[in-house]
């Protein structure tokens, strides 16, 4: 019995190549009909020619698809798929999935992963090709946020793909819910050498290994990994799961290196966020190449050393498809398996209900319509989801309220020193060193500290901050107050108990850290603070301190105000956090992600995102509380001083125009007397000019020189 399973193994295993589309559909195998885009994805993904209609499916992807907006792929397509031939390599080495939910990425992930699988499976000793101890396993790692999420999904996918294959049969050793375990020839030949001589086998002897994995990049490293799928990887944020995708990233394309051409990596996710490394590896495969320069070349380097990404020639070994959730699907009424596809799996809320084809015959059958119907329904409930769910756009921050680059800024570290790059006529950069969480040893009686809590609901998180001010020079030696943040932390459900937080922890906590920075003041956020309040009072008071612990109120003027003036000091360059645990990396998101919504009357409301990986703003709330606290007057009054210091001049019908001689019966030109205020070759010229400005001081005297620094308001 045994010689005959091993004899049908090498009948099998003969040398043959099956091409993708045979893999998937032929009976032989896996028997799984593709939609036309479904073919046209894979056959792109392993480098094989397309047929005529298939290629007019990818100039339709290549000219953006519906109205030139529907689809955005990899530029210069077909010159990296001939690279990547006459280099001799079997499929391209990276490939992001940009889709829209129920997409089919998570299938053609699953197909191309078990391809991989076949092809490696038809070495017969996959350990002796590769140079690799022959007893160690290779695995085919699909990874998700959770195990419980990587199971669920892409590695459904994968595993259902190889158990349903019929060609897999004979070396199928073992399925279970998080992995699958397949016999390579040379297992099969080892299997029946232990039995001829009667070895009891203790464990499976099966070197290739179907895996769900938690996005942990520990269990990564150290592993011969020949195929990896990262699945949902725009939701691996700091804080949210157990690795962030970079360090995910990281870790998986090294292991792949062993295996040279062969080793494939899958990024896939709904496009949730333009922040983090699934956006980064999306942006890198839409950078042009051009076959006739080397690889990787760099023309020119940014400024600070970063590279320019237009700069460089794209890298032909990746490969990124950007397309909503009906893409693949489409046209499926021309199909050679038309007859199998009964309808479309996903409709587009533009297809028209009442199309014909060329027949005069109705396109759409009765099931494709009521998807076509529900898909309008769903967009106009929720415009905004639906974009980005459905149609693969990735999430904006509509009225975006803070400049994420200048978050980066604030969480780079304290200013270093002032490097002047082009001369002393023009503003320097200013180096910032990073610098750690002080979680007490660095308190010092030099400064005074402020400390705000942010509590929402047991069962969601609780945000807190701790910040100082401290002086520090400016390019021009001008001492000016900054705020420097000592911890951002947030206190999260999941790690307490029941995943219910609680208040008694949360005070010990607090006093701990009173007891080590002496703060002037701890406020609280109104959500039920009143029973903390008094708690807290008490503690402070056995141990002989005078910190002022009281509730802070909140109305939509004050808010607004609050968020203002944190704004205005980030963008100033006077606000410094670390940047050295989860919780602060993931209050940087949270700036980040924050957007302007409709507020109370005339003052707007800054609040949290509805959709996408961060919808969160307790640390946030808890940093723009501290600025306001420490220096909201000052930069208050330097806002005043700004407007006082500003000329006035007459208005124009249609707006006074830029760069044009001045005109005054000109509809669109400059105010008289004011053509060309608004350039300056030189800082100096610019001050110059301010010196001579006869509104200058006339509202605010003598400004900054007869007005005393806010240190804090204690």
């Amino acid at each position: 019995m045994a010689a005959d399973l091993l004899d049908q193994a090498l009948n099998q295993l003969a040398p043959k190549h099956v091409s993708v589309e045979e893999f998937a559909e032929s009976d032989e195998y896996c028997n799984k009909p593709l939609y036309p885009g479904q073919a046209v994805l894979l056959k792109t993904i392993f480098l094989e020619e397309l047929t005529g209609p298939e290629e007019d499916i990818l100039d339709n992807w290549i000219a953006g698809g519906r109205n030139g907006t529907e689809v955005l792929i990899s530029p210069n397509i077909r010159e990296r798929v001939q690279w990547l031939r006459d280099e001799g390599y079997p499929h391209f080495r990276e490939i992001i999935l940009v889709g829209g939910r129920r997409s089919s990425k998570g299938f053609c992930t699953g197909i191309s992963m078990a391809k991989t699988m076949w092809d490696c499976l038809q070495l017969q000793d996959p350990g002796s090709h590769y140079g690799i101890d022959p007893e160690k396993e290779i695995y085919f790692s699909c990874v998700a946020g959770s195990e419980e999420q990587a199971k669920e999904f892409q590695y459904a996918d994968f595993s259902s793909t190889v158990e349903t294959c019929k060609s897999f049969d004979p070396y199928l050793v073992k399925s279970l819910e998080t992995e699958i375990r397949v016999a390579t020839n040379a297992d099969l030949r080892r299997i029946t050498q232990e039995k001829s001589r009667g070895n009891r086998i203790q464990k499976d002897i099966a070197r290739l290994r179907g895996k769900a994995l938690a996005a942990n990049a520990g269990t990564l490293r150290g592993s011969a990994t020949m195929c990896i799928c990262i699945d949902e990887m725009a939701h691996m944020i700091p804080g949210e799961s157990k690795a962030a995708a970079d360090k995910v990233y990281e870790a998986a394309d090294p292991s792949l290196d062993q295996f040279g051409a062969d080793g494939m990596m899958f990024c896939n996710s709904s496009p949730y966020t333009k922040v983090g490394m699934f956006f980064e590896r999306h942006e890198a495969a839409l950078v042009k190449f051009d076959p006739e320069r080397p690889i990787d070349e760099i023309v020119a380097a940014g400024e600070e050393g970063d590279i320019d990404i237009k700069d460089l020639n794209g890298n032909p070994r990746i490969f990124t498809l950007q397309f909503p959730s009906w893409l693949l699907f489409q046209g499926y009424q021309k199909s050679k398996n038309r007859k199998k596809l009964k309808h479309v799996l996903m409709g587009c809320p533009e297809w028209d209900v009442d199309e014909v084809d060329e027949k005069g015959e109705e396109l759409w059958n009765d099931k494709d319509k009521l998807l076509i119907r529900a898909a309008r329904a769903k967009e106009q409930a929720n415009p905004e989801s639906y974009k980005v769910e459905r149609r693969g756009k990735f999430a904006e921050v509509t009225d975006a309220y803070i400049n994420p680059a200048r978050v980066d800024q604030m969480f780079g570290g304290l200013p270093a020193e002032w490097i002047y790059e082009n001369g002393p006529d023009e503003p320097p950069k200013m180096r910032l060193e990073p610098f750690n969480t002080n979680w007490g040893k660095g308190a010092t009686n030099m400064f005074r500290y402020k400390f705000h809590l942010d509590p929402s609901s047991t069962t969601a998180g609780f945000g807190f901050a701790i910040a100082h001010t401290e002086i520090i020079a400016d390019h021009q030696g001008v001492d000016e107050e900054h705020v420097v943040f000592d911890v951002i932390k947030r206190w999260q459900p999941e790690r307490f108990p029941g995943k219910v937080i609680r208040w008694p922890t949360v005070l010990q906590e607090v006093m701990q850290l009173a007891e080590a920075f002496h703060p002037f003041e701890i406020t609280f956020d109104q959500h039920e603070s009143v029973q903390p309040i008094q708690e807290l009072q008490e503690k402070l008071q056995e141990k002989n301190q005078t910190t002022r612990v009281f509730l802070k109120p909140a109305t939509a003027e004050l808010n607004w105000r609050r968020w203002e003036v944190c704004k205005t000091s980030i963008y100033a360059g006077v606000v410094h956090a670390p940047n050295d645990t989860e919780d602060a990396r993931w209050c940087s998101q949270e700036l980040k992600f924050l957007q302007i919504q409709g507020g109370t009357g005339k003052f707007p409301k800054v609040d949290r995102q509805e959709i996408g990986p961060v919808q969160t703003k307790d640390m946030a709330d808890c940093v723009a509380e501290c600025i306001n606290t420490l220096i909201g007057n000052k930069i208050m009054n330097r806002t005043r001083e700004r407007l006082s210091q500003s000329a006035i001049y007459g208005g124009a019908q249609g707006g006074f125009g830029i760069g044009v001689d001045p005109d005054p019966f000109q509809r669109g030109g400059d105010p008289m007397g004011a053509a060309g205020s608004y350039h300056y070759p030189t800082n100096k010229e610019r001050a110059a000019d301010a010196y001579q400005n006869p509104a200058r001081g006339v509202l605010g005297g003598g400004g900054r020189s007869g007005r005393r620094g806010n240190r804090a308001r204690w």
